[in-house]
């Protein structure tokens, strides 16, 4: 007999057919498939995004070890079970539809429960197929994190650089403290080399974009001395450049002034992620400080209440709710970042958003369930990446052993977190740090690395 108050949810890991306007872009095939790849491995980090669940099903495109499952549950005290569909394309919820084995596994386990309730790292008009082929096999479907199918087309245009910056710039004209650099978007190669010539030549300084990149990728930043003096060589050199990929070709570029930053001050890449409910409600979930290299690619955050520093605060809330608001007003529902920089000018500009989950709602999930709803106020957050040493044994029975003593504790609650096992196969280490305080996390960290670097 059905439990009525029950809902299976199951959660689909659908980043490479959420990216794949930008992968299948990527003229060499060898580079294609290392962003697949590296796109990938970071899989099982999503798991925690299920950590505020009893349970649930993750259905994710590699497989995932009993181990690392097991530690998982130990410490989030959430049930999964995962499952691993065939490959026959790189859209994972067109491959569910076409796998037996998942649709008769998925039939079973819902047995006992009233409704199933999908949801995905991504919102993509995919993942409606795999809703649809539920129904056609007798399942009550919801998609509580996930626009009305008819107002899906608005999430590709606000989730690009192109689309983003349209709306900021029709928002600035009624709201002037909503900043975005300087910019400009072009469908023709000739003239975005063209743009990008001129502002190197007054900014010194300028960065370029295809409109649907990845974690920095598809991100260029030319700073001075890095192209030529020559107007000429320097629109050649560029040229080049957008004849490298077709994702240049297929869509939109993006020129914009490059925003210099305050190496002194110590947020300046405030982030933030919103939840939209199906009301249209915005509720954010958090705010944080985004680590990002000097080539623009994100690699790490620190999340507490002091992440972002008061000055900039207030204003930062303000002008990122005004678009979560536009979002909402546009029928987008579910997860949603907005990512800003703030500028050595002292001026805040936003930069892009992802309407989608990010690479916080992990560490957000499972710092929530392992210190409750106040976590931003009593403990700090580092999340970061990190290469192993090459003679490392790169198993997750190596890391978790040699990381024992410092690993997050329950009586202290403090310690380090393993967010993935697929990323020490591939010889590195995600990991998130839970201290009392700035000062404790970072004392963590410097334990982390002296270990491993033995």
């Amino acid at each position: 007999m059905k439990n009525l108050h029950r809902i299976l949810h199951v959660y689909i890991y659908n980043s490479v057919e959420d990216e794949w306007s930008y992968i299948s872009g990527i003229t060499s095939k060898k580079l294609q498939r290392e962003t697949i790849h590296s796109s990938d491995k970071y899989a099982d980090c999503y798991m925690y995004t299920g950590a505020n669940l009893d349970e649930f099903v993750f259905i994710s495109p590699v497989a995932v070890s009993g181990e690392f499952i097991s530690y998982f549950e130990n410490l989030s005290q959430t049930k999964v079970t995962v499952l691993t569909p065939k490959k026959r394309t790189n859209f994972i919820s067109l491959n569910i539809t076409h796998d037996r084995k998942i649709l008769q596994k998925l039939k079973t386990l819902a047995q006992s429960y009233e409704s199933v309730s999908l949801s995905a790292y991504a919102n993509t008009p995919h993942i409606y197929k795999v809703a649809t082929t539920l129904k056609r096999l007798g399942f009550t479907v919801i998609m509580p994190h996930s626009p009305q199918e008819r107002d899906i087309g608005m999430v590709k245009p606000y989730g690009s650089k192109a689309g983003f910056r349209t709306l900021v710039e029709k928002l600035h004209i009624n709201n002037p403290s909503l900043l975005i650099p300087e910019g400009y978007i072009f469908k023709s190669r000739l003239k975005a080399a063209e743009k990008a010539s001129q502002m190197y030549e007054k900014f010194q300084s300028i960065v370029v974009k295809t409109n649907r990149g990845c974690a920095g990728y598809g991100v260029h930043i030319f700073r001075k001395g890095k192209l030529p003096a020559n107007k000429t060589e320097r629109i050649k050199q560029l040229r080049e450049l957008f004849n490298k990929n077709n994702y240049w070709k297929k869509n939109p570029i993006v020129v914009e002034k490059f925003i210099p930053i305050n190496p002194k001050n110590s947020s300046c890449f405030p982030s933030l992620e919103y939840y939209i409910d199906q009301k249209g409600r915005t509720h954010m979930y958090y705010y944080c400080n985004m680590i990002v290299t000097p080539e623009g690619e994100f690699y790490g955050m620190e999340m507490n209440k002091d992440s972002v520093a008061k000055k900039i605060r207030t204003n930062f809330l303000k002008v990122t709710r005004l678009i979560a608001q536009e979002f909402a007003s546009s029928g987008y529902r579910g997860h949603l970042d907005i990512d800003t920089i703030y500028g050595a000018d002292k001026k805040l500009y936003v930069n892009e958003s992802n309407l989608r989950q990010n690479g916080g709602t992990d560490v957000y999930r499972i710092t929530k369930k392992l210190i409750g709803a106040k976590f931003f106020s009593k403990a700090f957050v580092i999340s970061r990446y990190r290469d192993l040493p090459a003679t490392f044994d790169h198993s997750f029975q190596a890391v978790y052993h040699k990381l024992e003593p410092i690993l997050f504790s329950q009586k202290t609650k403090t310690g380090i977190i393993i967010s993935s096992e697929s990323v020490i196969r591939n010889h590195g280490l995600s990991y998130a740090v839970i201290g009392k305080n700035k000062k404790n996390a970072i004392a963590l960290e410097r334990s982390l690395n002296r270990i491993l670097d033995r």
